[in-house]
């Protein structure tokens, strides 16, 4: 499957909006990794935009920040 230059501005929009969840609970991304069960390096490359996620490792970051999925989606076109 190809990835899209849609495909690529959705993730980067995810990751930013995980960075920022992540920051305002003044978490490290370690610190992230470690209560979601994911390594620090699989945080950092979501966040910079470079990898999309399964919908069992956006729950467990969702659940390790207490947020909703939708939280992290960017809104419909």
């Amino acid at each position: 499957m190809t990835t899209t230059d849609q495909d690529r501005a959705f993730y980067r929009t995810v990751g930013e909006r995980l960075k920022a969840r992540r920051t305002a609970t003044g978490w490290t991304q370690a610190t992230l990794a470690e209560r979601a069960q994911l390594s620090p390096n699989f945080i950092a490359r979501l966040e910079r935009g470079e990898l999309g996620m399964s919908l069992l490792t956006a729950t467990r970051l969702c659940t390790a920040l207490a947020v909703r999925v939708d939280v992290l989606l960017p809104e419909a076109a």
